[in-house]
């Protein structure tokens, strides 16, 4: 079963057609080079991984997937997200919706790899690997990693200090904003053992603008969107929050706004939010909770 419970359907091949549902673990394998691991078989390209046995988590399915594709244990894997892809396989002669559940892996550098009989392994830049890759929900992931707007590694110790003091200053900010004489705190070590997904604009190769979303939750729920203080008014923060809104397409997204913060209450409007609520049960500010309706 999948462990999501909103996933963006991304290829139907035929809308007629009863797909089988298909959850399976995949994962995305960098080098140094930044280049991206992918198998070569007969019907396409494709991310190391494949389809849950029953019984099995969707960490087991990828680490019992690594052993029989690639012949290589997996050393750690953090789980990034999950999208859906409707086609035919040749392989099992069978029309299924494929639920990829996507991990950001490492492996031991020391081991060698060995693809299955038939197959073949190819180390590719990200823009190659984006075009050679034969389902959409692949590209989909792979795409995340390009671009000024990044999904960020968080539980990496640098990118969680990033993260930290950034949201720090834009906390302070809001805090000074809303006449609050405190702000809300949180430390790289949060940052790294969160469970949300986090992506992040970058200017000069400087985080500059972050939005983070709880994606185990219905609605999918967005849990920072955070601006240097010194990039506002450049339409950062517009850009990310239209960039998650599209990668989440039809899927219904809910965040939260601290009364008296007009700015970023005019940004979640403009981009089609409606005010559902305003709380403050859990927190010292009132807020107001903000849902944008399923497509």
């Amino acid at each position: 079963m999948s462990e999501y419970p909103q996933r963006p359907i991304l290829n139907v091949q035929n809308p007629e057609v009863n797909y089988v549902p298909r959850p399976g673990a995949y994962g995305l394998v960098l080098n140094k080079q930044g280049q991206i691991l992918l198998i070569k078989e007969e019907s396409g390209f494709f991310l190391p991984g494949g389809g849950q046995d029953a019984g099995e988590t969707m960490f087991q399915a990828l680490k019992r997937e690594f052993q029989e594709e690639l012949q290589a244990d997996v050393i750690n894997a953090w789980p990034l997200m999950a999208a859906d892809d409707c086609r035919w396989s040749p392989v099992y002669q069978q029309h299924f919706q494929i639920q990829g559940h996507y991990y950001w892996v490492d492996l031991d550098p020391s081991q060698t790899l060995l693809p299955e009989p038939g197959a073949s392994l190819h180390w590719l830049n990200l823009e190659q690997g984006v075009k050679c890759l034969t389902r959409k929900n692949e590209q989909w992931i792979v795409k995340q990693l390009l671009g000024d707007c990044q999904l960020l590694p968080n539980w990496k110790p640098n990118t969680a200090e990033s993260i930290s003091q950034l949201c720090s200053k834009a906390f302070y900010l809001e805090a000074q904003r809303i006449n609050h004489d405190s702000f809300m705190k949180t430390t790289a070590l949060d940052i790294a053992e969160s469970s949300d997904s986090f992506w992040g604009f970058f200017k000069q190769n400087s985080l500059v603008a972050l939005i983070s979303a709880d994606l185990n939750e219905f609605p999918i729920q967005i849990t920072r969107l955070v601006v240097d203080p010194e990039m506002e008014g450049q339409g950062l923060g517009t850009q990310l929050l239209t960039e998650l809104l599209g990668l989440f397409s039809g899927l219904q997204v809910q965040a939260y706004c601290a009364q008296g913060n007009e700015r970023a209450l005019q940004l979640y409007l403009r981009k089609g939010f409606g005010i559902s609520s305003s709380e403050t049960e859990g927190s010292d500010v009132p807020y107001l909770v903000l849902n944008t309706a399923a497509q």
